[in-house]
């Protein structure tokens, strides 16, 4: 298992999302990857006049402690930017029925990266 699935796994299992119930577990798995992918890359966008001279193991420190704090925060606008990416990935059903579980596994998940796993995510997103 390479490390996206690694971490799209642990924020399924902090989901009543069951993998094999009607997404299909790779499916299910490429839904979360995808909406981590948008919501990293709002985070860069955000921030990318503080990272212009950050490089290498700087870059992913800076970004895991963005990614720490936004979910340790959880304030209105972090669910708010949330849900509109989790809304663009999923039918309004599903939306409805998963919305804030999905966005609170996202955050709880995001508080808890190593640094490796920033590194793959953060990597795999400028690789795209």
């Amino acid at each position: 298992m390479t490390e996206l699935e690694t971490i799209g796994t642990k924020i399924l299992n902090k989901t009543s999302i069951k993998p094999d119930q009607k997404f299909g577990s790779i499916i299910a798995l490429l839904m979360v990857i995808s909406i981590c992918f948008t919501a990293i890359r709002v985070v860069q966008e955000c921030q990318k006049n503080k990272t212009k001279e950050l490089h290498g193991d700087d870059l992913d420190s800076f970004y895991k402690e963005q990614f720490r704090s936004l979910g340790l925060k959880n304030s209105w606008y972090t669910n708010l930017k949330l849900k509109k990416i989790i809304r663009q990935k999923m039918s309004i059903a599903d939306y409805k029925k998963y919305k804030n579980e999905l966005k609170n596994a996202i955050l709880e998940v995001s508080s808890d990266l190593s640094e490796k796993e920033v590194h793959t995510l953060i990597g795999a997103v400028n690789n795209d």
